[in-house]
């Protein structure tokens, strides 16, 4: 890594500059968080409210709930990268490395020091792979450790992969996808936490029925019996829409350690 006043100079003629457009990320933030909160509200008003007895009701639930879950992950993840990249973010592509400037970071590398380079996507194919520059992921991984990626949302964004696979010959290609393939340990772990979890719900329902309860009136003396929940409503409302959100991401975990096997070594 190179940093100092003479970095620019020593990475030589400026090609392109590649500024990041964080505020589209702010925006795509808050409106994945308006969704998170109505779909969320919905999903649980109708959970509480009895819908969840038919077909349909449950279909319906089930839809909110994965609005939900989908929702609040772009909303995180727009945040962060925003947070991380700043106001001014941009990635320089020079005649003999590469700068990033981030919130409170600004350092260069040399080509030679690109040990693998992941691209991943070309041009979005749609409109929402557009607003959240997902259609393009490009990673330069350096000796040092330290990795440089660049998005949909950065300008020009294919021409830091085209120069940097131009550059750099000799550094291996990557897809995006090995970390399915070298992570397959946590990832069944991860689906067996989930399952694991669900189980635990399902136990704590079975082991707290509701029970007839006798009672005197104390106004006529008349004995008789109600109702008492052996978990209340809004127990059963979170067991169940953490149940449904653990078995989403069982699902999850199970596809990617499947993927991860029929990746090519």
């Amino acid at each position: 890594m190179i940093d100092g006043k003479d970095m620019f100079t020593d990475l030589g003629p400026l090609l392109g500059r590649h500024r990041v457009d964080n505020r589209k990320r702010w925006a795509n933030a808050g409106w994945a968080l308006v969704i998170a909160v109505a779909s969320g509200w919905l999903g649980l008003w109708a959970l509480l409210g009895g819908d969840a007895d038919s077909a349909g009701g449950r279909k319906a639930i089930g839809v909110l709930l994965g609005l939900t879950l989908v929702a609040a992950i772009i909303t995180a993840s727009q945040a962060v990268r925003a947070l991380r990249g700043g106001r001014d973010e941009f990635v320089e592509v020079r005649e003999h490395g590469v700068v990033y400037a981030g919130r409170r970071r600004l350092a260069g590398w040399s080509w030679d020091r690109v040990t693998a380079i992941t691209v991943k996507g070309g041009e979005a194919r749609h409109a929402l792979q557009r607003h959240l520059g997902t259609g393009y992921t490009c990673v330069l991984h350096f000796a040092d450790g330290e990795r440089v990626r660049v998005d949909g949302l950065a300008a020009d964004h294919t021409a830091v992969g085209r120069t940097a696979l131009a550059r750099c010959p000799d550094a291996k290609r990557l897809t995006g996808e090995e970390w399915q393939r070298d992570r397959g340990g946590w990832l069944l772990a991860g689906a067996a936490a989930c399952l694991a979890a669900i189980v635990a719900g399902i136990l704590y329902l079975v082991t707290h029925p509701d029970s007839e309860e006798r009672y005197i009136d104390p106004a006529t003396g008349i004995s008789g019996e109600h109702l008492v929940h052996g978990v209340p409503e809004a127990g059963i409302a979170v067991i169940v829409i953490g149940g449904l959100v653990c078995l989403c991401a069982a699902g999850g975990f199970l596809t990617s350690y499947v993927r991860g096997r029929r990746l090519p070594r």
